[in-house]
């Protein structure tokens, strides 16, 4: 029975941590779930280990529910059938259960530490917020061993779930994200969990009470405060924003490629009569014939558009030693120049079949669905993923979920310290409206735009489409027109001081 009770509260802890990913406004619960597990940790001699991994685990199958979201699949050319729904929950429970050893990792870490701890409390506002985080990168590590397969790499890009990203829903305190992005917003949020953990049942009812319950009502108090209104940047520049929502069945109809083409043209030429700068389109847009280099793009706007002066950014699948790579073009309409980049942070499933979904789903009778799924997908990290050689005036590109690492635009800004913007071409035809998922890239992008100091502008096939700036603000397009399938807004883009 004690077993029992342990591992409920452990498991109740991890409810708390995981509810506000699913619901933002819910976000000071993970604080509380996070004080809950190390007033666990603290209590328990036993089982802290194992505690810790369940709490974890089921912080995680909140993160990802979104994943039910991609039921019913539409995207690839052929039916699973009956057994979609239950591949759908084993690929959700087996990441959740993946990604969740990061939870071992920080019991055991805290393990290792708790004889300080017992004896010394204000050492661990110091080491906890260090192995939490230590815990949260391992966990991404971890995630990519799982998921390993052809074209992939061992990386700490996923950090959905990592509870800075809870304070990230907080507008006051975003503003740490300045000094380390989220992992700086990880380690305030468990220094207050840590706090509020310290109180016990030995002392008076009303400290226990009033204190935490102040502190919890200052934190929603102050989450009325805001950065710098937008209105305070210096310079700026426009970027028109192409969003679409082509039926994920006709994109794998060739007849359907020339009309998807012809309604791409039509929301083109109403994003150059904005005489914006700069025009972004979705990831895998495939305006452009991008396998016959600048070419189509040189004719098309000689012809069309003789005297623009613009940059696109269009992005798309380019055949490569016998694979794929999923390439970004960015073209300079005035003088005809390109450059073409490889996608660096391949996504499992989506782009590649890790190995040991390969082996399970042959294991249990589904290999002619991994035959075909590897024909279809079958990506590859390109040659040319750098892009420390882009004209100075061309924006910086981060591609579709690599927003979903804590420092994709940083290695951007690393690469190209004075890039005016970041474009953001984002495709989420896998899924059905995943609202969760739309918050947490949403709250990732926020942190990334504060803590890099830079605007980033995303244009969406099958989503969103928004502007990050600097200052926390996340701001919508000013729609121009709209058609069947697409829709062009405009943004007014600040630029680095």
């Amino acid at each position: 029975m004690k077993f029992l009770h342990t591992i409920s509260l452990y498991s109740l802890s991890g409810v708390l941590l995981g509810v506000g990913f699913i619901y933002p406004d819910f976000w000071i619960l993970g604080l509380v779930g996070a004080a809950m597990q190390l007033k666990m940790l603290a209590s328990q001699k036993f089982g802290q280990i194992w505690g810790s991994y369940v709490a974890w685990v089921i912080k995680y199958l909140f993160v990802l529910g979104f994943y039910w979201t991609i039921y019913p699949i539409k995207w690839l050319p052929f039916d699973f059938g009956g057994g979609e729904l239950a591949l759908v929950g084993l690929y959700w429970i087996t990441v959740a259960l993946f990604v969740g050893t990061s939870g071992l990792v920080f019991g055991l870490l805290y393990k290792l530490i708790s004889g300080v701890l017992n004896n010394t409390r204000w050492i661990g506002y110091a080491l906890l917020p260090v192995i939490w985080i230590a815990a949260e990168i391992a966990g991404s590590y971890l995630l990519s061993i799982f998921t390993y397969g052809p074209g992939s790499l061992l990386n700490g890009y996923f950090s959905l779930g990592y509870l800075g990203l809870l304070l990230g829903e907080h507008q006051f305190l975003l503003a740490i994200a300045k000094i380390g992005g989220v992992y700086a917003l990880s380690g305030v949020a468990v220094i207050i969990a840590f706090w509020l953990s310290g109180f016990s049942r030995k002392q008076h009812k009303i400290k226990i009470l009033l204190a935490p319950i102040s502190v919890i009502g200052l934190l929603l108090l102050t989450n009325t405060f805001t950065f710098l209104p937008e209105d305070d940047y210096d310079k700026q520049t426009s970027v028109a924003v192409i969003g679409t929502s082509f039926p994920v069945e006709k994109s794998f109809n060739r007849e359907n490629i020339s009309n998807i083409i012809l309604e791409q043209e039509k929301a083109l030429a109403v994003a150059m009569s904005t005489e914006a700068a700069y025009i972004v389109l979705p990831e895998d847009a495939r305006f452009f014939n991008q396998s016959e280099e600048a070419k189509q793009a040189k004719n098309f706007f000689n012809f069309k558009y003789p005297d623009s002066d613009v940059v696109i950014v269009d992005s798309g699948r380019v055949p490569l030693n016998g694979s794929a790579v999923l390439q970004g073009f960015v073209f300079d309409s005035q003088t005809g120049e390109h450059s073409a980049i490889h996608k660096k942070y391949l996504v499992p499933q989506g782009e590649f079949v890790p190995y040991f979904y390969a082996t399970l789903f042959r294991f249990i009778g589904f290999g002619h669905i991994i035959d075909e799924l590897q024909k279809l997908l079958s990506y590859t990290i390109g040659p040319n993923t750098s892009q420390a050689d882009l004209p100075d005036h061309y924006p910086g590109v981060l591609f579709c979920f690599e927003s979903s690492s804590g420092i994709g635009v940083r290695n951007l800004i690393k690469e190209r310290p004075d890039l005016p913007f970041i474009a953001h071409p984002v495709s989420h035809t896998w899924f059905n409206e995943p609202q969760s998922l739309w918050s947490q890239l949403e709250t990732s992008l926020k942190v990334q735009a504060v803590w890099n100091d830079v605007a980033i502008v995303s244009a969406t096939q099958h989503g969103p489409s928004q502007l990050f700036l600097p200052n926390g603000a996340v701001v919508e397009p000013r729609l121009i027109d709209s058609g069947e399938h697409w829709e062009v807004g405009l943004f007014t883009v600040p630029l680095p001081k």
